[in-house]
Formats: structure tokens, C-alpha cells, sequence
């Protein structure tokens, strides 16, 4: 797996445990987490967020989940394929 695959859906995964629980990226916040920083972890974009373990031991702590769910990425929705843009 490459890695911005591996950012990507690791952002994937821990949105989807955070939306399962009704939490917002912003409540995340009260367990220590700056909002912002917290955006960079579930969309990384082209700049993923520096992530330790730590970090990911306060995420798991604040959805009550063990941090090995985050690494459970087969129960992710499949990804609509994307068009290309190239003309045909």
C-alpha cells in the first residue's frame, strides 16, 4: 500500500467511527485534540498529519473504540471509481 493510500484511509476509517458515534470534528477538541489538526488527520489531502501514537491513543479513547479498529479498513465503504479526465 502506498502511503497516501494508507493516510487516506486511515482518515476514512476514523471519520467513519466518529460519524458512527454522532461526534463532530470540533468535539473532538474536548479529549485534547486541536480542530484543526483533527481536519488533517480525516482529509489529508496533500499534507497528511504528522500522526503519533499518542494521538491516535486519544482519538480511540475518545470514540471507546481500541486503536486497532482504526487499521480495520475492509469495513470501509468501496469508493466510487473515478472518471478520467482524459478525451477520448
Amino acid at each position: 500500500m502506498e502511503e497516501r493510500d494508507f493516510f487516506l484511509k486511515l482518515g476514512r476509517r476514523i471519520k467513519q467511527l466518529r460519524q458512527a458515534r454522532g461526534l463532530r470534528q470540533e468535539d473532538m477538541e474536548d479529549h485534547g485534540i486541536p480542530y484543526k489538526y483533527y481536519q488533517r488527520i480525516e482529509s489529508p489531502g496533500s499534507r497528511p498529519a504528522n500522526i503519533t501514537m499518542r494521538t491516535l491513543l486519544k482519538i480511540a479513547k475518545a470514540l471507546q473504540v481500541e486503536p486497532r479498529e482504526f487499521f480495520r479498513f475492509e469495513k470501509l465503504p468501496r469508493e466510487p471509481r473515478r472518471r478520467s479526465s482524459r478525451p477520448k
